[in-house]
């Protein structure tokens, strides 16, 4: 969960839960990287719970929407296709479905440079090659005369229309995007 939970504040107003699948994606992934720190059943439990929405999420194609946080739908499929790289368990549940959602998306493109470059690093981490040469062409002919891309939309303030992004980190994802080899990209 990223936001608070109504029963610990009784006193205010029913809010619902508020899960990011990008979040809880990116937490597993952190999980993973570090191990666990200590072993429970609780902890089981919140971790199949949290795949679950992270798949579930996939599967429904809820992710075009992008998520609370994350207006790119593409931001989802990246930290999705990070999630399932290196990891067997992850990718047993989600590299099928997120590979036909990568194939699905080489019919309507991001129309910005970041959301080319997280699909592209996407497909690059769950071995999609369909869609990459398009993808990198249209997100090379973004590029300023000076070097960078303009920044675009990466997160935003829960429900407010305050959204964050600076030409700084589309111009890290999109020089990774267009760079051969890794393609794990920054951590965000």
């Amino acid at each position: 969960m990223v936001y608070w939970d109504d029963a610990a504040e009784p006193r205010a107003l029913p809010r619902g839960f508020k899960q990011d699948a990008v979040v809880s994606a990116n937490v597993l992934r952190a999980l993973r990287t570090t191990g666990p720190r200590t072993p429970g059943d609780d902890a089981t439990g919140v971790h199949r719970a949290t795949l679950r929405h992270v798949e579930d999420h996939l599967v429904s194609r809820r992710y075009l929407h992008g998520t609370r946080y994350y207006p790119q739908p593409a931001a989802f499929l990246h930290a999705a296709a990070r999630l399932c790289a290196g990891s067997g368990t992850y990718a047993r549940v989600l590299r099928g479905p997120l590979r036909r959602a990568l194939h699905d998306a080489r019919s309507h493109p991001p129309g910005d440079p970041l959301g080319l470059a997280l699909l592209t690093l996407a497909a690059r981490l769950a071995g999609v090659t369909e869609g990459q040469e398009q993808w990198r062409g249209l997100l090379a002919a973004a590029q300023r005369p000076d070097g960078s891309w303009p920044a675009c939309p990466y997160f935003r303030m829960g429900r407010f229309p305050l959204y964050f992004g600076s030409a700084h980190l589309t111009t890290v994802f999109a020089l990774r995007a267009l760079w051969p080899g890794r393609a794990d990209g920054p951590s965000a």
